[in-house]
């Protein structure tokens, strides 16, 4: 993955009936009520978790956080790679007690020019340099320059996947751990390229999101709950086309 650089980028008798039913049909209505999250928990200053929101939120999945979700909806993201590799996901979604899957493919798209138009370039300049990269993968003002600036503005590749039994794919996702997973696992050594994953949960208004090392020789138990939930949902949504999204 390549790191982005400079991107802002109801006759009834009585009043006690009437007001059963009143009651009643508020309590129906409040159950499909959506809202943004309203609560979140994602470790600080990550920069894993904060390029995957950018990702999706520029995307047809739009962001977690800001998706409008009734108190019974769920959405899973779960992703892997980051280092050397590509960077990929799987969305389950459940709205109104209906079952989605998504895969996402991290698309990479830069734009470079000669450090000293980077170095000069205007807010409204370095914003059409994005718009470039998103038009021209690897495009490039000046190729023979030795010292370039990158624009980056990476991109999803989503497709709609048929899968069965997403529901118990969801419980044994639960079981594996997902609502209990740390933001961060605390390391006396960092990894530098190397395959990590990033797991996004919302419930309802709650989101939750962590960053944790792929390790072949787990150290504690998050790390073999991440690669478990990892693993699960890998299987559960085969690679097999059926559109885009419309979040």
């Amino acid at each position: 993955m390549t790191p982005w650089q400079r991107i802002e980028s109801s006759p009834l008798r009585g009043l006690a009936a009437p007001t059963h039913f009143i009651t009643l049909v508020l309590v129906l209505a409040a159950g499909r009520a959506t809202a943004q999250a309203t609560s979140a928990s994602a470790p600080p200053n990550n920069y894993l978790v904060e390029v995957t929101q950018h990702w999706a939120a520029g995307s047809p999945l739009g962001s977690l956080l800001e998706r409008r979700m009734a108190l019974d909806d769920v959405e899973l993201r779960v992703w892997g790679g980051y280092g050397l590799t590509t960077t990929t996901g799987v969305i389950l979604r459940r709205t109104a007690g209906r079952w989605q899957a998504w895969r996402a493919e991290v698309v990479p798209c830069s734009y470079s020019v000669p450090s000293q138009v980077g170095d000069t370039a205007s807010r409204a300049t370095e914003s059409l340099f994005v718009r470039r990269a998103h038009q021209h993968c690897g495009a490039s003002l000046d190729s023979s320059a030795y010292v370039e600036t990158v624009y980056d503005a990476d991109t999803l590749a989503i497709t709609e996947v048929l899968a069965a039994n997403l529901d118990a794919v969801w419980r044994r996702v639960v079981d594996a751990g997902v609502r209990e997973l740390p933001p961060r696992v605390p390391r006396n050594w960092v990894m530098l390229d190397g395959f990590t994953y990033v797991i996004e949960l919302r419930e309802g208004g709650s989101y939750r999101a962590s960053a944790i090392e792929a390790l072949e020789k787990p150290e504690v138990e998050a790390d073999r709950q991440a690669r478990t939930i990892y693993e699960l949902t890998r299987r559960a949504v085969p690679p097999q086309s059926r559109g885009r999204p419309k979040p």
